[in-house]
């Protein structure tokens, strides 16, 4: 009778499960279809289609032709970002735009990958979580996170950015090494850091893992097969597909010198500035000596190689490199999420911490006048709009103020969270 009660509450379960998963799709569908950034899914659109037409995708395009709407004339950017991102929007742009040319269909498309990746994330840290024997609310609470949170709805779904997808490849990643398979666990990173360069964090939490489990050997070869990876989807698609290296040599260190997003420094936009002034440049690399500090520290530390351990190193990595970059979207705290909840859910921090470490730049995204930019493919003039009311001159410098105010408790809350786990 016991078994059999097991049973029906599994299938209950799992039901549920199917359910919130459908209803989380839907939604995040419905939403991802009309909404969009106005910068980032104008790049994404131009992109897959030149890379559609044989193209390379880092050179600036104008193509309201091709797309029947205002915003695409004058001329749209390359990509920021390395090749395989720009590959999968190619692809994307063939088996949509190209049979279909309807641009909402188009945007939905180019969200599937997104929105795919948050379902892949809720999956796979509720099964990770479930392996570990966490108390099933705690469980609930961490699938529910990835498909209804507000914050990850609006950062990937409405906005389009792809940290999900780089986020599911880390963090399997992460499940591969700790299961032994370092080879796998290191490709699997680099083609991560390929798609967006922040993984490169996670490359210091698996040397230090390894060496918690006496394979300071295997160390070695993670890097090897992790640089091979990493170069091979980074750079072997600029000779074979005939793209043109040289945007890339001249704004290489472009995600190095600006300022602003959730980063302290962008205090600096209150002076008029969104890059280091002369002489101050060095200081775009500061995360670099902050994670070999890091790495130092948790080095000489004598722990068991668990999994709670691998996960609390994540998170230490993860919010080091966050917390000192001279800029930080608010797409990218997607890679830090995973972390969080399994080191919550692992009893390493309180559900609070959570909470405030999404709610806070959320509040952000408001003074950071990113809400109306979203509305750019049904609603044009939100881009005037937007400008008028955020960027009027009698409200400019108080949004700015706002913002930065906003910024503090967020990394106050990371670096506590940072000195917590190293004290553990």
């Amino acid at each position: 009778m016991f078994s059999t009660s097991t049973s029906r509450l599994r299938r209950n379960s799992s039901g549920s499960m199917y359910f919130e998963a459908a209803l989380s799709l839907t939604f995040q569908l419905a939403l991802g279809a009309y909404l969009g950034h106005y910068y980032d899914i104008r790049v994404f659109m131009v992109s897959g289609y030149a890379v559609a037409e044989g193209l390379s995708p880092y050179e600036t395009r104008e193509l309201e032709s091709v797309f029947d709407h205002p915003h695409f004339d004058g001329g749209v950017p390359g990509i920021g970002y390395p090749p395989p991102w720009g590959l999968l929007l190619g692809l994307i742009y063939q088996v949509s735009y190209n049979i279909f040319p309807n641009i909402f269909f188009y945007n939905v498309v180019i969200k599937l990958p997104v929105i795919l990746g948050n379902l892949l994330l809720a999956v796979l840290v509720r099964n990770l979580l479930q392996k570990e024997n966490v108390e099933a609310k705690m469980v609930k609470a961490a699938w529910r996170f990835f498909l209804f949170n507000p914050f990850v709805v609006y950062t990937t779904a409405v906005w389009g950015q792809f940290d999900p997808l780089v986020a599911f490849l880390t963090v399997l990643s992460v499940l591969l090494l700790f299961q032994g398979k370092n080879k796998a666990s290191a490709i699997l990173l680099g083609l991560a850091a390929a798609f967006k360069l922040i993984p490169v964090a996670f490359v210091f939490a698996s040397l230090l893992f390894l060496k918690k489990k006496n394979e300071k050997i295997r160390g070695l070869e993670y890097i090897l097969f992790f640089t091979g990876a990493f170069v091979a989807a980074t750079y072997l698609p600029f000779p074979l597909l005939n793209w043109g290296i040289a945007p890339i040599f001249s704004s290489w260190n472009i995600h190095f010198s600006v300022l602003g997003g959730l980063s302290l420094f962008n205090i600096a936009e209150l002076f008029g500035r969104d890059s280091f002034p002369a002489g101050l440049e060095l200081l775009g690399y500061l995360w670099a000596p902050a994670l070999i500090i890091t790495f130092y520290i948790l080095w000489r530390r004598t722990v068991s190689p668990s999994f709670e351990e691998l996960v609390k190193s994540c998170l230490v990595f993860i919010f080091v490199l966050l917390l000192t970059r001279s800029w930080v979207s608010e797409q990218n705290l997607n890679l830090l999420f995973p972390f969080l909840i399994l080191n919550a859910s692992l009893g390493g921090i309180s559900q609070r911490a959570v909470t405030l470490a999404w709610v806070i730049p959320f509040i952000f995204t408001f003074f950071n006048a990113s809400f109306l930019q979203q509305l750019f493919l049904i609603y044009p003039e939100a881009i005037a709009l937007n400008d008028t009311v955020f960027s009027a001159e009698s409200f400019l410098h108080y949004r700015l103020i706002l913002r930065f105010l906003v910024v503090i408790p967020w990394h106050i809350m990371g670096w506590w969270i940072v000195v917590r786990n190293l004290r553990s």
